[in-house]
This record gives C-alpha cells, sequence and structure tokens, in this order.
C-alpha cells in the first residue's frame, strides 16, 4: 500500500468537538428517537397500565397503552433524552416475574454507500423527491469526529411509500457512488449502536479474488472480524468489518488517498462507512 497524498483538513480523533460537529450529534441523536414508541413485549396476560407505570415510575410518559391480547405496550417518554436509560431500565426489567422484550417502533429505511461530500440538505432532498411524507430524516455522523459516514437513515408515513423509496434508491447512482437502501434492524436501541464497524471498499479490478492479499492491506490497526465478497453484476466490491468503530474510523482516515497493490498493480480504492446494521451493503 502506498499513500499518495497526506490528509488534510480532516479532523483528529483526539481533537476537541467544534460547536457544529456537536450540532450534527445532538441533532441526529434527537432525530432518531423523537416521537418513537417503546414497544414492550411478553408480557403477562392482563398487564394493565399502572403496572407498567409503576415500572417506570423514574420516568415522565407522554402515555401508555396496553394490548391486552396482544401481550405487549407502546409507552412514549415526555423526553428525548429518557429514551436510552429507560431502555436500558426495561432490557433488564420483569412483570410478576416475566422477563420482558423491548423494541422501538416504526420501521426506519438506511442509505448507504453515499458521497463523502452528501450534506444533509441534498440527503432530504433525494429521499424527499422519492414518495410519501418523510417523518425523520438525518445522516450518521461520528460521535468522535462530527463527519458524516456516508449513511444516512429517513422513515415515512407509511410502509408503503417506504418500501416504493427503498425500490427507487437501491442501486441508485449518485455522482460516483451506487447506492444501497434497507430496512433498519428495529432493535437497535441506542443512537451509538448506529455506527458501523463495517468498512466498503469499492472500485477493485473486475478480475480481482485475492482476498487473502487484501485482507493483510486492512490489517494495519487490528485483524478483520471478516472479510466478505460482494459479487454484483459488472462490479467487484468487498466489505470488511473491524472489531471497534475507533478501529473503522482510523483505518478509513489511513486508507483515504491511498493506493493498493493489487495483482501487482497500484490501485486507488473507494473506502467508505458500510451500514452492516441493516442488508444496505
Amino acid at each position: 500500500m502506498e499513500h499518495r497524498s497526506d490528509v488534510k483538513n480532516g479532523h483528529s480523533l483526539d481533537n476537541k468537538l467544534s460547536e457544529e460537529c456537536q450540532r450534527r450529534i445532538d441533532d441526529a441523536r434527537h432525530e432518531f428517537f423523537n416521537g418513537r414508541q417503546i414497544l414492550i413485549g411478553h408480557l403477562p396476560r392482563d398487564t394493565t397500565e399502572q403496572e407498567i407505570r409503576d415500572l417506570l415510575g423514574d420516568f415522565d410518559l407522554r402515555f401508555v397503552a396496553v394490548e391486552t391480547v396482544k401481550h405487549y405496550a407502546k409507552v412514549l417518554p415526555e423526553h428525548v433524552r429518557d429514551y436510552e436509560p429507560m431502555m436500558r431500565e426495561l432490557r433488564t426489567a420483569s412483570v410478576r416475574e416475566q422477563k420482558i422484550s423491548v423494541l422501538l417502533s416504526q420501521y426506519l429505511l438506511c442509505v448507504a454507500h453515499l458521497p463523502a461530500d452528501c450534506t444533509l440538505d441534498e440527503f432530504r432532498g433525494l429521499v424527499s423527491l422519492q414518495s410519501g411524507t418523510v417523518c425523520r430524516c438525518f445522516l450518521m455522523p461520528s460521535e468522535t469526529t462530527g463527519d458524516y459516514r456516508g449513511y444516512g437513515f429517513v422513515e415515512f408515513t407509511t410502509k408503503d411509500a417506504a418500501n416504493k423509496v427503498m425500490t427507487s434508491l437501491d442501486g441508485r447512482k449518485l455522482r460516483t457512488c451506487t447506492l444501497h437502501c434497507d430496512w433498519l434492524n428495529n432493535g437497535h436501541l441506542t443512537f451509538s449502536s448506529l455506527q458501523s464497524k463495517c468498512l466498503f471498499v469499492d472500485e477493485l479490478p473486475e478480475d480481482y479474488e485475492d482476498v487473502a492479499e487484501f485482507r493483510a492491506a486492512f490489517s494495519q490497526l487490528a485483524e478483520p472480524v471478516y472479510c466478505q465478497a460482494l459479487l454484483r453484476t459488472e462490479r467487484n466490491d468487498k466489505a470488511i468489518k473491524r472489531p471497534s468503530v475507533s478501529h473503522a474510523l482510523k483505518l478509513r482516515v489511513v486508507l483515504t488517498n491511498c493506493k493498493f497493490r493489487l495483482n501487482s498493480e497500484l490501485e486507488l480504492l473507494r473506502v467508505s462507512a458500510a451500514a452492516a446494521l441493516s442488508r444496505a451493503l
């Protein structure tokens, strides 16, 4: 691997976040949680609203609705700041000695492999032009640097509208990038869980097949958890999962503007964050 040029103007991972970067993180976290119902499942038969309110007595609740036939309850916290501590408490809680489950409501679409210079306004315009009314929309920033990581999330008023958008955006070209769109697993209960450890590498030679050589090139900071070839028509892509988010962030900075010696030739590859938390690879 050879460096083409030094990375300039990038955030040091140790630098104090600017107000703008901190605002990006705070706004994205607020958008992820605001107005989403918490679904409490596996409740005992005939669980009452009061039992749920007693269970969550340390938190202000906007409303509680219990579906006794389906054995689950819907809870809406009064404050966005209460979502994560409330769900941490629920994950270890029980009702009448019965273990319960917890999920977040609504379906979020993940749009991955956006251009590195894609702005929030551009992303919002991209998804708004498709179908339906957008309920929430945000690009995922790094919690370390505040920089956008190349993927975002959007929710529509109806699932049918979201399905149309997914069909429209998946595989669509945006400048030189091919977008990928899929559902986010609603088991993601924290904002930090949206941080992907996976890097997506494209612009590989079409006939490149040496996975061992490829894996070795990405082992500078830590041994990858896995390295997977993604076979698509007329494309050769690979995904590589790092042991941690920080490793993925650091390696992406290191590999920006680098050339790899593949098949005895120097190749400039494109490295981006892959949203492995959905199937949008």
